[in-house]
Parts: C-alpha cells; sequence; structure tokens
C-alpha cells in the first residue's frame, strides 16, 4: 500500500486559508463598525440644538515619531447647558475628538468664552457634538471593509481550488499506482 508524505504546500495552503478567513470576518467587523458609525453621524441631524460656551481651544502639534511624520489638530472642550444642568463634552463630530482637517482655522474660529452651537442627543444630553453628520473617514472605513471582504472571497476561493487540485493530483496518484 502506498504511504502520502504531508507536504509543505499544502500545509501552507491552509495557513493561507485560515489567514484568509481571518481577513474576512476582519472586513466584515469594519464594515460593520464603519456602517453603525456612518448611521450614527446621520441620526445626529436630529439632535437637538443648545447653544454652549468654548472653554478652551487649542493647536496641538505632534512632530515626528517612529516614522517621522508630523500631524496637527484641535482639541476644544465646551460646556452647555440641558434642562438647568450643566455638561462639558470636547467631542467635535460623532466619531472624533479632535479636528485634523484645517485645525488653525478650527482655532482661530472657537476662542474661548465664544458661543457655539451643540447638537446633543435628546435623551442621553451628556452625549454631544458640534459638527452634526457623518465624518469624511467613514466613507473611508466602509471602502477598507468592503475591500478586506472582497480580498478574502477572491483569495478564499484561490486558495479553495489549489487545495481541491492537489488532493485531486493525490488522488490521481494513488490510484495510478
Amino acid at each position: 500500500m502506498p504511504t502520502l508524505k504531508t507536504s509543505a504546500p499544502r500545509l501552507y495552503l491552509w495557513l493561507g486559508l485560515i489567514v484568509t478567513l481571518c481577513l474576512v470576518i476582519l472586513g466584515m467587523n469594519q464594515l460593520v463598525s464603519a456602517i453603525k458609525e456612518r448611521a450614527r453621524g446621520l441620526q445626529s441631524w436630529a439632535w437637538w440644538q443648545v447653544e454652549g460656551i468654548v472653554m478652551r481651544c487649542e493647536y496641538r502639534f505632534s512632530a515626528g515619531g517612529r516614522r517621522g511624520s508630523n500631524s496637527d489638530w484641535a482639541a476644544i472642550y465646551y460646556r452647555y447647558v440641558v434642562d438647568g444642568k450643566p455638561y462639558f463634552s470636547d467631542r467635535v463630530t460623532v466619531a472624533n475628538q479632535r479636528v485634523f482637517e484645517r485645525p488653525e482655522n478650527f482655532v482661530r474660529d472657537h476662542v474661548a468664552g465664544q458661543s457655539v452651537t451643540v447638537y446633543y442627543r435628546p435623551l442621553h444630553p451628556n452625549e454631544s457634538i458640534l459638527i452634526p453628520g457623518p465624518d469624511k473617514q467613514n466613507t473611508v472605513g466602509i471602502g477598507i471593509g468592503a475591500l478586506m471582504i472582497v480580498g478574502g472571497i477572491l483569495s478564499f476561493s484561490s486558495i479553495a481550488m489549489s487545495l481541491y487540485r492537489t488532493s485531486a493530483s493525490r488522488r490521481d496518484q494513488v490510484e495510478a499506482t
């Protein structure tokens, strides 16, 4: 009776299959998270409005780092009152506490003591933002999740076909002997 040796390529195919399944699962997680965040951003258009006061707004800059890239952003802290109860927040959008797009302009337009329109969730007034709507980065997150899923499915199909061909080839070898 002929003996079959386990080949390294077949093991690599199985490992590739496992990695590919992980890619699909991570892609699905990314896609679901991005869709939920987008829905929350769209819902924020219906949040109630109240006037608030900027307590502090700062421009921040981080030089270098391990990759040598610089980053800058604006951070804000504001106060608002709902039904006589004061609240404080630092959230700018549904997804971000910081402003990365033209932070210098944001800081210039939001001086301490200045009045700002605050959007808050009616049933949870402690949740507030300054800019309603979905974030631009959210679309990128949806795209990345979709690409991970499609790439994973294509990779899975390719690896599964290779495993099938390897199994069929081995079966033919056994039958020939």
